[in-house]
């Protein structure tokens, strides 16, 4: 442990793909260090990084890193069978969607309390309702929601117990869309 010197791509990496649980699949892959820069990538959460191993993490490259974690399959034991070992990634179940119960919604914001593209009424009720897509979400982000009539956004979706139906948390435009 070297708490003082620069985290490399790969000793992020490792972290994060242990994180999601891959570390017995990696073994599959060949083991440390190809094993876990192959699992990364069938994972997605290589996308636009450095292929550097060595190099030193910037703040960008550990945004870049923790964002397509957040979304990344989780990998699951799903068997045991004598010395054999299944461990399946299903794509709709996230980190953020198994342990923070948000869902990732993409879609185009058609309505809110002033406005509808499709010339209908404005959506009743308080200013924090929007639709995107042809579904209704409550969200914080009035203002946000307000300049995003129209565009293509990315939406996290508090699904736990504890929250309003369809409460957004986070919203922003999905860039070249």
């Amino acid at each position: 442990f070297r708490p003082d010197d620069p985290v490399t791509h790969l000793e992020a990496l490792k972290v994060m793909v242990d994180v999601l649980g891959y570390s017995n699949v990696v073994q599959a892959y060949g083991g440390y260090p190809i094993g876990y820069v192959d699992v990364a990538n069938r994972a997605g959460i290589l996308k636009g990084m450095s292929s550097d191993a060595e190099k030193s993490m910037t703040w960008a490259d550990v945004k870049k890193l923790v964002f397509r974690s957040m979304n990344a399959a989780v990998a699951e034991l799903t068997g045991v069978n004598g010395t054999t070992v299944t461990i399946e990634a299903d794509r709709n179940n996230s980190y953020l969607r198994k342990y923070w119960n948000l869902e990732k919604v993409e879609g185009i914001v058609t309505a809110n309390s002033l406005i509808d593209l499709y010339g209908q009424e404005p959506m009743s009720g308080t200013q924090s309702n929007i639709r995107i897509d042809d579904d209704v979400y409550t969200t914080a982000y009035t203002a946000q929601a307000m300049n995003y009539l129209g565009q293509r956004v990315r939406a996290y979706v508090d699904r736990s117990v504890t929250a309003q139906e369809n409460e957004i948390v986070c919203l922003y435009p999905v860039p070249g869309k």
